[in-house]
């Protein structure tokens, strides 16, 4: 899922809903080498997307969760407390 905003690091530890489901925010994801390969539409092959990354989030860029309960999520739900 892709969040609009901010402030994802601050979810780790924590339980969250998104519409029916439940998901335990369980650590912060470290990015890989995939970030600096070229993308379709013209983006060509930038190493500083890696090193930007390394340097102003610690090489994290994204969060992971379990899901603990099971539900229906759909676009435009909102994230909320569990």
């Amino acid at each position: 899922m892709l969040l609009d905003g901010q402030g994802e690091d601050a979810l780790v530890g924590s339980e969250v809903t998104l519409g029916g489901a439940v998901l335990d925010v369980s650590m912060r994801m470290e990015r890989c080498v995939m970030t600096t390969r070229p993308q379709p539409g013209g983006i060509e092959r930038d190493l500083d997307v890696l090193r930007t990354i390394a340097r102003e989030r610690d090489a994290c860029l994204a969060i992971g969760a379990l899901v603990t309960q099971a539900g229906t999520v759909r676009v435009g739900d909102e994230l909320g407390a569990g």
